[in-house]
């Protein structure tokens, strides 16, 4: 039947069929419905003086009939085929949408109900009766992917068992369950089920009511669940089966009321088993004698799980520890206060099976294992190692069941804020609680009165080891010769819990245990291979470390026949682990100038015990690396010259000349110095320079090698005063670019003109050259000439007479043969007998030699210079063609009153050369 039909408004009759054959019912229906899904009764002998057939295109418009206004209706079904029922006349009121209920007799009537729904030809909506147990061994049933529903008009819909049993409801498919969906109620029913594969169980999705639902038969597989995500009310659910397998659980993720009892013989058991996996609701299960919940510890992950499982409320859970375990981070105590929940008291039993939880961490209130165990809590054959430092601290913070059988090697420490906060050394036993056949060992600070455990109740035949004397009771005290030689190991095993009775095989062992070497070489525990009556190695010494500056080496021989191999181990300055211990005495691979720290053991044999570790603390060496480069290496066609200046502080330097491929060449050998010569070295040929130090006590070399070709040629083409052009350097298409520069530091991608400018004439230079390399082609080594530039060399020409009015004369210089150095300079000034820029004249053939003033022009603008001189030419730093005119003014300009006449006058020049000086 289609699902979710919608009813017209109006009051209806249905068509009532009075016929020993069958019924088939009509319902009126909107104009959505289609008309395939209602059926009309036709039947020869069907009779009725009052019916009327009411079909989809009625309604809306149906007539009334004697049953309109029933307000319920009951259709009992003795067999589900499409819509056919053998009831009496199905009746319809106002608003109310129909709800006719299944009756299921058979395991047919079970997997056709499951296919009617699931494929929709059956309303999930409708209440379903369990007629009779039926047994569905053999058959394959659907997953149910929805039961119930509400469209706020109608009930969730509910399945009445009447406390009949569905025996061997089997589901054997992954990722899926029996029923996905459930929005309905499950009331009175007892479900045997046959579940197995992964992420599997019963109810995938329940956000509907479970009421006395009883479940038996078993559950196994992976990720497994009676009821996976839990959202609505669970009463009266009682657990008689089993959920066994890997993260198995009763209930995945509950967020509301679970109320229910777990009754004996059922049982929830492997690797990381609940009773609720993640609970954000409430639980009052009834936990009977003879229920059981397992948790299976392989990994300090599923450690954290079973902690929350009791700090949740799960106190009745099980611990199986199945390895040894380390530990991460810091652990929340087993119990602790967890989401508003007050702290649990743990009473079910807590086995080590004598495995041990090491590198264990725990701080705070109540920093331990477990917090409090209850009345009925058990912890034993444990073995546990690390660090637990808080208020009320300790193995258990708080023991008021049993303790036995643990090996416990522990610090434990109070917090410092002030008196109250301090810790319980291994447990606060005050309340009656039992501690027996244990042993202890490590230090105990800041606690209640530095006891070993606080309180009286019942201790026995337990024995701790600590540093300094404590108060402990009942407990033994005892030497470290006692606790390294075995006799508290024997002491254990004679009284270890349920000898008489217990059939195990299981002993106390006498282990060595890394965070108590310092403490002792051995102590009772579990995880050892057999009871140890060894000797101990005499305290070892470290010296004659082998540094390098990426090495460190032990040079030390050991007695390795006497006392056993010898293991080393490398740490770093802040107690870091580099390299694990290891039988190879070097450490390579290191940073210079670094810290670290070597430690040695013997491991033993069959006569000592493992020593403890001795330890020296060095540095790697600092790296001294030769500061050599092309730029200074210097060459010929048969040497190159090396000369880098080394720092001798770092050892002595050595040199040596090779082949492309490191092989000596003629006459090459490592020496002191870096002067190689008669080389016959050879064009386009790759060496090799090899530089390094020998080292010291402080510094280490690493060897320098440069690839080089031998230096080029390097020859002067023309020179000039200011000026040299170094010939060309040839095949630089193969060899690379060509460099010139007056420095080996000038050399650059730059310095590409063979041309060397800017220079002082008459002056000694020395050019350099190399090429640049190419290709596979390394740069050469310098080559180098010394040469000197040319003379300075100019012409002047000054006019021998000048005239007045204007008339300009030039002086000029001859370009072509005008040279001189780019930093020397030439000078032309007029001196002597001018002043204020004017020149006195003299009238000719006159006695009286009247005089006459004219003033210098120069350009053709006045001059006037108090007494200086006159600088007609300034050549600085350059070459010129330069031709200043020089013209005097007519002497009436001065003054008109000047008699006619001829005038004559002198004017001296001054000529000034100066030549660079170096520093100048």
């Amino acid at each position: 039947m289609k699902k979710n039909k919608t009813i017209t408004a109006l009051c209806v009759s249905l068509l009532a069929l009075s016929s020993s054959n069958s019924l088939v019912y009509a319902a009126t229906t909107s104009a959505s419905s289609a008309s395939s899904q209602t059926k009309v009764a036709t039947s020869s002998q069907a009779t009725s003086s009052s019916s009327t057939s009411a079909t989809s295109s009625q309604s809306g418009q149906a007539q009334s009939s004697q049953n309109a206004s029933t307000s319920s209706q009951t259709v009992s079904v003795s067999s589900l085929s499409g819509n056919t029922f053998s009831s009496n006349a199905l009746t319809q009121s106002f608003c109310v949408i129909p709800q006719q209920a299944y009756h299921i007799y058979t395991a047919d009537d079970f997997i056709r109900w499951v296919n009617g729904i699931n494929d929709g030809w059956l309303d999930s909506t409708k209440d379903v009766y369990l007629e009779n147990d039926i047994d569905l061994a053999g058959r394959e049933v659907p997953m149910i992917n929805n039961f119930g529903y509400s469209n706020g008009c109608s009930s969730f819909g509910t399945f009445h068992g009447d406390n009949h049993t569905i025996k061997n409801l089997s589901c054997r498919r992954s990722s899926s369950s029996v029923i996905q969906n459930n929005n309905g109620i499950f009331e009175n029913v007892v479900f045997s089920l046959d579940i197995y594969g992964t992420d599997t169980g019963f109810i995938q999705n329940n956000s509907g009511d479970l009421k006395n639902v009883t479940f038996t038969g078993k559950i196994s597989g992976s990720s497994i669940y009676f009821i996976k995500n839990n959202r609505h009310n669970i009463s009266g659910l009682n657990v008689n089966g089993t959920i066994n397998g890997s993260q198995s659980t009763l209930i995945y993720d509950n967020d509301n009321y679970i109320y229910g009892t777990l009754n004996k013989g059922g049982q929830i058991k492997g690797a990381d088993a609940s009773l609720i996996f993640d609970d954000h609701g409430r639980n009052n299960l009834r936990w009977n004698d003879g229920f059981n919940v397992t948790d299976e510890i392989y990994s300090a992950e599923e450690l954290n799980n079973f902690s929350k499982y009791i700090s949740q409320g799960q106190t009745r859970i099980d611990a199986s520890l199945q390895n040894d375990i380390s530990m991460w981070g810091s652990f929340t105590p087993i119990g602790h206060t967890l989401g508003g929940r007050p702290t649990q008291w743990y009473q079910g039993t807590f086995d080590g099976h004598g495995h041990r939880i090491y590198n264990f961490n725990s701080f705070g209130d109540g920093a331990s294992l477990i917090e409090k165990i209850g009345d009925d809590g058990k912890l034993t054959h444990l073995e546990i190692s690390g660090l637990v430092e808080g208020k009320d601290a300790g193995f258990v913070s708080e023991n008021h069941g049993t303790i036995t059988d643990c090996a416990i090697d522990l610090d434990i420490s109070g917090n410092r804020y002030n008196y109250c906060e301090r810790a319980n050394g291994i447990t606060d036993n005050s309340c009656g609680g039992q501690i027996r056949n244990s042993f202890y060992i490590g230090r105990i600070t800041n606690t209640k009165c530095n006891l070993l455990y606080t309180g009286g109740g019942s201790v026995n035949d337990v024995y701790y080891y600590t540093p300094t004397p404590i108060s402990g009771g009942r407990a033994t005290r005892v030497s470290k010769s006692d606790v390294e030689t075995g006799i508290v190991t024997e002491w254990l095993n004679g009284t270890r819990q349920g000898e008489k009775n217990d059939t195990s095989s299981w002993i106390w062992k006498q282990v060595v245990e890394d965070r108590v070497s310092n403490l002792v070489k051995c102590r009772p525990g579990f995880a050892g291979a057999g009871i140890i009556t060894k000797a101990p190695v005499p305290n070892l010494s470290i010296n004659d470390i082998g540094r390098t500056d990426k090495s460190l080496r032990v040079t030390k021989q050991f007695d390795t026949d006497k006392y056993g191999q010898v293991e080393y181990e490398l740490t770093d300055g802040h107690g870091n682990v580099i390299k694990g211990w290891q039988a190879n005495s070097e450490f390579t691979r290191l940073t210079p100038d670094t810290e670290y720290t070597i430690s040695v053991r013997y491991k033993g044999n069959d006569e000592y015990l493992e020593s403890d570790k001795a330890s020296v603390t060095v540095k790697t060496k600092k790296t001294a690396e030769p500061q050599v480069s092309v730029d200074n290496i210097y060459g010929s066609s048969d040497s190159f010259t090396i000369k880098d200046n080394p720092d001798t502080s770092y050892g002595n330097v050595s040199y040596e000349i090779t082949d492309n491929q490191g092989k000596p060449i003629k006459n090459g050998q490592k020496q002191a110095n870096g002067d190689f010569s008669g080389l016959d070295l050879e064009d386009g040929v790759i060496y090799q320079v090899h530089v390094s130090y020998d080292g010291n006590d402080d510094y280490a070399s690493t060897e320098k090698v440069i690839k080089i070709m031998k230096a080029p040629t390097v020859t002067i083409a023309s020179k000039h005063a200011n000026s040299l052009k170094v010939a060309d350097l040839a095949n630089t298409d193969k060899y690379g670019q060509a460099e010139y520069a007056l420095s080996p530091s000038g050399l650059t991608a730059n310095a590409t003109s063979s041309t060397i400018d800017g220079l002082d004439s008459t002056t000694s230079y020395t050019v350099y050259a190399k090429r640049a390399g190419k290709g596979d082609y390394p740069p050469s080594a310098i080559g180098q000439v010394t040469t000197k530039t040319g003379n300075a060399n100019y012409v002047v020409r000054i006019p021998a007479v000048m005239k007045t009015n204007d008339q300009a004369s030039y002086v000029s210089t001859d370009v072509s043969s005008f040279n001189l150095g780019t930093h020397d300079s030439l000078s032309l000034s007029i001196i002597n007998s001018v002043k204020d820029g004017k020149v006195t004249l003299t009238r000719q053939n006159d006695p009286a030699r009247k005089t006459a003033q004219t003033q210098i022009k120069l350009n053709g603008r006045p001059v006037n210079n108090g007494n200086a001189d006159i600088k007609v030419v300034d050549w600085q730093n350059s070459n010129c063609d330069y031709k200043p005119a020089i013209s005097f003014t007519d002497p009436w300009n001065d003054n008109p009153r000047t008699p006619f006449g001829d005038y004559n006058g002198q004017i001296t020049f001054q000529l000034t050369y100066n030549k660079h000086k170096e520093g100048n």
